[in-house]
């Protein structure tokens, strides 16, 4: 139970430095690179010493896909935090575990239990109450409502991919490489995260040519690596705990435990450290998300 109240804690601690991280205006590619990197480290210095051998082929193929999907859901993530805060993005993410339940239902022939099937139905209560927003009263607004709902599905969907690259891999029956498939999802997230840095830097770099300004500076790229740190220490740890909760508590206390409990946390610490308002209508989403996340997470 101790590996599993930790890897909620250090779930639950992701979302808040990377919240952290846009309050210090922190340089997002920045903290992305250092937060895989992190958990790249981790994960090389775990794989050497578990023995090198040479892994099976779906371990490096999804594994790789994995960590492309991680990538594209933390820029997404950033960016949306943003616009709605850490406690509506916690809450989407949560609520992702829709999409490896519905490939699960009909890719691999599963059939959802009673509270699964209630948790379905929550889940897609809570999702339009969790994207409404204001009325927008002018172009430039209804512009930012459009990006705004683009990002909440990006998360939504890519991080849900995420998740369907583990039950992907554990549905290939490979044993005995959990800690390499992890170091391939962090290493395929970390060459992902400095492509996009790679571009962004020489786009920067044209910008006073074509008249823009300098938007860089030393301040954000300080924070953006102390933050990413952190957010990428949280991430291993994270995966590492939950493995080790697995081998010691079903499924079906872990993942309700982990996913609806992170999701409290995040929420009472950002109304405690930020007072961050949540409207009734949202508050209303957060409730179904909350059921939902319990509810989707019984496998039996």
């Amino acid at each position: 139970m101790i590996a599993l109240t930790l890897a909620t804690v250090f779930n639950s601690g992701f979302a808040i430095s990377i919240r952290f991280a846009q309050k210090r205006g922190a340089n997002l590619t920045i903290v992305g690179i250092s937060n895989y990197i992190v958990a790249f480290l981790l994960y090389t210095s775990l794989t050497i010493a578990n023995g090198l051998h040479l892994p099976h082929w779906e371990t490096f193929v999804i594994g790789g896909f994995g960590g492309v999907m991680f990538s594209g859901t933390f820029f997404l993530l950033y960016e949306l935090m943003k616009q709605r805060g850490v406690s509506v993005t916690a809450a989407i993410l949560g609520l992702s575990v829709l999409v490896p339940v519905g490939i699960s239902l009909l890719a691999w022939g599963e059939s959802a239990t009673l509270p699964q099937t209630f948790g379905i139905v929550a889940a897609i209560v809570s999702l339009p109450l969790l994207s409404v927003g204001p009325t927008p009263a002018s172009v430039a607004e209804k512009k930012k409502r459009v990006i705004h709902l683009v990002l909440l599905a990006g998360v939504f969907i890519l991080n849900g991919l995420a998740l369907v690259a583990a039950r992907a891999f554990h549905q290939t029956g490979v044993k005995d490489e959990d800690t390499i498939f992890l170091f391939f999802i962090f290493t395929s997230a970390t060459l992902t995260t400095c492509v996009v840095w790679a571009i962004q830097e020489i786009r920067r770099r044209n910008i006073p040519k074509l008249g823009g300004r300098e938007t860089n500076n030393k301040g954000s790229v300080l924070w953006g690596v102390l933050f990413g740190i952190v957010a990428g220490l949280c991430n291993a740890f994270t995966n590492r705990f939950i493995i080790a909760s697995l081998y010691k508590l079903p499924g079906i206390i872990v993942y309700p435990f982990y996913s609806a409990v992170g999701l409290l946390l995040t929420v009472v610490f950002s109304r405690l450290a930020w007072k961050e308002k949540i409207r009734g209508v949202e508050a209303t989403g957060m409730a179904f998300a909350f059921v939902s996340i319990i509810l989707m997470n019984f496998v039996s």
